[in-house]
């Protein structure tokens, strides 16, 4: 069925390819631009967040977490409140320097981005849980780059695991 649905970080590169595969399914696609007023979701079947500030190196802690956790809990919570669907995507750079990749894996974020999505992914779990910025360690910023997921990988991961939203060919994989 055809659904109404929010997209924001359809700039990015999955976010695109997202883009690209809703419109082709014939959906209608709202695309949310930083700087905006908070979308009104009222009516929406969907959201998917894929926008943040993606890059590992960014310090400026202040502007991260206000485009990545504050906007993300905002917009959550208006979904909550308009029971829209919500789908976020996080990043392998939660678990720092950790070999192995899995929900299950001890977490270890190391930088403002890293921070941001670990935070929001705790408050979906619990929204009463907040971390206050003392419970924050000075992000560790080093020559090694964190590892994020391929984003090809990721795009499939969501194409695959939200099937539901679309349907698409191996060909525009």
């Amino acid at each position: 069925p055809r659904m109404k649905i929010l997209l924001t970080g359809y700039k990015g590169f999955i976010g695109s390819h997202m883009l690209t595969a809703l419109l082709a399914a014939g959906h209608i696609v709202k695309v949310y631009e930083w700087g905006d007023p908070l979308p009104d979701v009222e009516g929406l079947d969907w959201v998917v967040h894929i926008g943040a500030i993606s890059s590992t190196t960014e310090r400026d802690v202040a502007k991260v977490m206000t485009q990545n956790y504050d906007f993300s809990v905002d917009l959550y919570e208006e979904c909550r409140k308009h029971n829209v669907k919500f789908q976020f995507s996080s990043s392998a750079s939660v678990y720092g320097l950790n070999k192995e990749f899995k929900e299950t894996s001890p977490v270890d974020p190391r930088t403002p981005y890293a921070w941001s999505k670990y935070m929001f992914e705790r408050y979906m779990q619990n929204p009463e849980f907040l971390l206050t910025s003392d419970e924050i360690k000075e992000p560790e910023i080093n020559a090694t780059k964190i590892c994020d997921y391929i984003a090809g990988m990721t795009d499939r991961f969501i194409l695959k695991k939200h099937k539901e939203l679309f349907s698409y060919t191996k060909s525009s994989l």
